[in-house]
């Protein structure tokens, strides 16, 4: 995630899955990818799960610090898989 351009945070505020990681990435000027990550450390010998987001806001601050609403946050993927859906990744991130 780091090598891609992604920052770490804890969802405090529970747009994804209060209490658990998320990565956020910039695509462009008001549009941010985020994998969150709902089961970290609830369930033994479980395979790992991401879900895949896309947030139209200004600022990371906006979703890192505040309550959204369902009309900027859009789903595109629960249960992300690499090797299964890179493709879709890469068409959300285009040329950035």
């Amino acid at each position: 995630m780091q090598k891609e351009g992604f920052k770490e945070a804890i969802d405090t505020k529970g747009n994804f899955e209060k209490g658990m990681p998320l990565f956020y990435k910039r695509i462009k000027e008001s549009t941010f990818i985020i994998f969150n990550v709902p089961y970290y450390g609830k369930e033994k010998n479980a395979d790992f799960q991401t879900d895949l987001w896309l947030v139209e806001c200004t600022s990371a601050n906006l979703f890192l610090k505040h309550s959204i609403t369902d009309g900027i946050r859009r789903l595109i993927l629960l249960g992300f898989e690499l090797e299964k859906h890179l493709e879709i990744y890469k068409g959300l991130k285009g040329n950035n």
